[in-house]
Parts: structure tokens; C-alpha cells; sequence
């Protein structure tokens, strides 16, 4: 927009202003009007509505703008909200679904774990009583007497009536031992796959979690800085609107003293003179409340919490196997470690922006 010399003004496309733009226009309006004020020569009717329109525009695009910057603090701070809620559902559907399939394989695993136990057990009983059966039967065994042929011969055919039979049942029991003993190397290969399936679902729980954490760190610290920076710049540009509030108010009140009350397209005078001028000496020292064009810009919420207490100690870490499997110590296999994922390091705390101080809009 070009005001000239004689007061009329050019075309101005608001819609393509700038903040800076605005406010220059505005003073620079402002001053060509109160210098119209100040000389006693109002401008002529059809120049003063130019004015009076253009003033009008740009007051609604004014307000428009800071409308639109007012609700960009409220989607910044809804964008930073949805971070922390974002991370709250996902765990909640971890722990729903993935954490209780671990504890499903861990109930599975120790159900199979315990029956072992049982195997093992009433196999070192079995084997047990073999080797005594063993033991006590060569103890048992009748000890020659004498040396000559016939007491040698006498012996022999006692040691035959002794061990007539007792083969069969040295097989019998070495067969009932043999037998448990598989039953429990069956057992344990069952209980190792449930391990090996507890111990990687495990894995993948942990993943998930870490994967949320991170997801939510870059997604909080992204929203945090979008939030930030609109309010550092954003509270440079309320000073410039206060600026262009303040001028464009007082264009309008000039305005208002010079229209015609019945028609707008003239300049009052004659007789409303001295009442004209006393209301352009009211418009020159308008102090409009300022404190419109100011921006709340509310409470940035902080980064929730992300906790993965649940998974701290996780395949891999010396005090999983003591911890999960601290009756079965002597059965189980060692743990197979989970692939190392980067966990989310707490960033520090964004040092907040300072609010604008309280303005009276004088």
C-alpha cells in the first residue's frame, strides 16, 4: 500500500502481508491521517473510506492471525499430549497382549520344569535301587570253602543255584532304570524348547517396550521444539501486533470523527466542527488495551515417564537365570542373551520459555 501526498492510497493486498509489512502500513496510514488532524483538513470522503476499508481489513486479518497462533499453541501442545498418550495405549496394549503371552510361556515352562523334577527324582530311585540290588546280591554271594576238588565242585554248584535267575531280574530292573532315565532326557528336551520359546518371547517383550520408549522420546522432543520455538517467535510478533492493534484502533477513531454519520461517503464538518476536533484530539491520545493481542501460551507437559522396570532384568543379565529359574537351577540350560537394544537415554529437561511479562496495553 502507497499513501501519497494528497491522501489517496493505492491497492494493498492483505492476504500477502507480512507481520512486519502490516505494522508498517499501519504506522505509516496512522501518521498520514493524524497529520490530516493536526492541519484542520480532513481528506476527501471517497480517500477517507479507502481508508477506512483498508484499516478494517486489516484489523480482521490481524485478529485472524492471532486467532491462528493462539490455536497453533493449543496443536502444539495436543501434538505433545498425543506423545505421551501415544506411549501410555502402546504399553497398555504390551501388557495386554505380548507380557501376558511371556507369562504364558513362563507358566508353561515351569509347569514342565517341575514335572522333570518329579522324573529325575523317581529315576535316581530307580537307578538307586538298582545299583543296591547290585551291591547286595554280590555281597550276598556264597564264599568257598575248602580247596580240594570235590568242595570246589560242591561250590560251583552253589554259585549256580545262587546266580540261577538272577539275571532276568538284573535286567528287569536295569530296563526300569534305563526306561526313566529317557523319560527324563525326553522330559528335559521338552522343557528346553519351552525355555529357549519363555526366553525369546522375552526378548521380544523387551523390544517392543524399548521401541515404544524411543518411539515416544523422538516424538516428545520433536513436539517440544515445534512447541518452543512458535513461542519464541511467536512472542516477538505480539509486540508488533500490539504495535499495529494500537495504530489501526486509532485510524479507525479518526475515521469514524470524519464520516458523515448519515453518509459515509462524505466528511462530517460545518457546525460539528469544535465537537469534530475535540473527538480527533480523543482519538490522538487513544490507548487501546493492548493486552488483546497477547497469547496464552499455556503449560508444555512434561515427557511421561517410560519405565522398563518390567523387562531390567531380561535374558543376558546375570541375575535373570537366579530369577527366573531359581528352583530349576540344576536343570536348566543357560540362558540365551537378547540382542542389545539401544534403551532411550532421558534427554535433559528443554529449558522453558520465559513467558511475556504482564502487559497494561499502555
Amino acid at each position: 500500500m502507497l499513501v501519497e501526498a494528497d491522501g489517496k492510497v493505492k491497492e494493498f493486498n492483505v492476504n500477502t502481508a507480512d507481520t512486519d509489512t502490516a505494522v508498517d502500513t499501519a504506522q505509516t496510514v496512522l501518521a498520514e491521517v493524524e497529520s490530516w488532524a493536526q492541519s484542520g483538513s480532513p481528506p476527501e470522503g471517497k480517500n477517507i473510506k479507502t481508508i477506512d476499508e483498508l484499516a478494517k481489513k486489516l484489523e480482521e486479518a490481524l485478529y485472524e492471525t492471532h486467532k491462528g497462533a493462539q490455536n497453533q499453541v493449543h496443536e502444539n501442545i495436543a501434538a505433545i499430549e498425543k506423545c505421551n498418550t501415544d506411549q501410555e495405549s502402546s504399553m497398555e496394549h504390551i501388557r495386554k497382549t505380548t507380557k501376558v503371552k511371556v507369562g504364558e510361556r513362563r507358566d508353561e515352562h515351569a509347569k514342565c520344569r517341575n514335572e522333570e523334577v518329579v522324573i529325575f527324582k523317581d529315576m535316581q530311585k530307580k537307578c538307586k535301587h538298582l545299583t543296591t540290588w547290585l551291591k547286595t546280591t554280590v555281597e550276598d554271594t556264597p564264599k568257598p570253602e575248602g580247596s580240594t576238588d570235590d568242595e570246589m565242585v560242591d561250590y560251583v554248584e552253589k554259585m549256580s543255584g545262587y546266580w540261577c535267575g538272577k539275571g532276568k531280574v538284573a535286567e528287569a530292573k536295569q530296563k526300569v532304570c534305563e526306561d526313566r532315565k529317557q523319560d527324563h532326557r525326553d522330559k528335559k528336551e521338552k522343557c528346553d524348547q519351552f525355555q529357549s520359546q519363555f526366553e525369546s518371547g522375552f526378548c521380544v517383550w523387551r523390544t517392543e517396550m524399548i521401541d515404544v520408549c524411543n518411539a515416544q522420546e523422538t516424538c516428545y522432543d520433536a513436539a517440544r521444539n515445534a512447541y518452543d520455538a512458535h513461542v519464541k517467535s511467536t512472542q516477538v510478533l505480539v509486540q508488533k501486533w500490539k504495535i499495529e492493534y494500537t495504530a489501526l484502533k486509532k485510524i479507525i477513531c479518526y475515521v469514524n470523527v470524519w464520516f458523515n454519520k448519515d453518509n459515509h461517503a462524505t466528511v462530517a464538518g460545518g457546525e460539528d466542527t469544535d465537537v469534530d476536533r475535540e473527538k480527533l484530539e480523543t482519538c490522538k491520545s487513544l490507548k487501546p488495551d493492548q493486552t488483546k493481542m497477547n497469547i496464552n501460551f499455556g503449560d508444555a507437559p512434561e515427557q511421561k515417564e517410560c519405565s522398563l522396570a518390567d523387562v531390567k532384568v531380561h535374558p543376558g543379565t546375570e541375575a535373570f537365570k537366579t530369577t527366573e529359574y531359581s528352583a530349576w537351577l540344576e536343570f536348566v540350560n543357560e540362558p540365551s542373551s537378547c540382542l542389545e537394544e539401544a534403551e532411550p537415554t532421558k534427554a535433559p529437561a528443554p529449558v522453558p520459555v520465559p513467558a511475556p511479562a504482564p502487559d497494561t496495553g499502555y
